[in-house]
């Protein structure tokens, strides 16, 4: 397992939670695969949201960049902004910032982790860290009349496998063909956020 440098630990826990911000996510292309490679919505057990995937946001901020490439299009976050002046003084990479991301959380086993392993070559494109990911919630108040209303916004705080850019390497490959992915403006008590939607695919 050329990716995968600690199994032994990855054995001991089922399942883990993995944050997915990029094109795995639910009604785009790769989603498929990532369920053929055992992910299950935490909500399965939920009458009626079987299929619905839980949204979170990352506690640390990033720089999500997309490579541009149509269908093929992919999102790569980073810890911090390049240095765009570093040998690229011609290429438009001033827009970058660093924010949360918006992303969908899965329940894998250790089999699916190694497979997200391979796919991003944890250790040398990607690294596989834990963070702390914040999931919005809301739930229901009956009052003693029976009417139902809905409670204000909750967070809970919770650890997540979420696949890293490595930025030595991605210092080297992002060119004029990256650029950052939209990032929706603060809403109520939510930071502004990176969000990889079907619609970085057209642009």
């Amino acid at each position: 397992m050329q990716y995968t440098h600690d199994l032994p630990h990855l054995e001991t826990v089922h399942p883990w939670l993995v944050f997915i911000y990029d094109g795995f996510m639910k009604h785009h292309p790769k989603h498929r695969r990532l369920l053929e490679m055992g992910a299950e919505y935490p909500n399965r057990r939920i009458p009626g949201k079987e299929t619905d995937p839980c949204f979170g946001y990352t506690l640390n901020d990033y720089v999500l960049w997309k490579h541009s490439a149509g269908t093929r299009s992919f999102a790569v976050p980073v810890d911090r902004p390049m240095n765009i002046y570093r040998n690229r003084p011609s290429w438009d990479l001033t827009g970058a910032q660093a924010f949360k991301i918006r992303g969908q959380i899965y329940e894998m086993s250790w089999k699916g982790i190694v497979e997200l392993d391979e796919h991003y070559r944890n250790g040398v494109e990607f690294e596989r860290r834990s963070v702390h990911v914040v999931q919005p919630f809301h739930y229901e108040i009956e009052d003693t009349n029976g009417n139902v209303s809905m409670s204000l916004r909750h967070e809970a705080f919770i650890s997540c496998l979420m696949y890293v850019g490595i930025q030595k390497f991605w210092d080297e490959v992002i060119d004029g063909t990256f650029e950052p992915v939209h990032v929706t403006p603060r809403q109520g008590g939510i930071p502004p956020y990176y969000y990889f939607t079907q619609y970085e695919y057209r642009k």
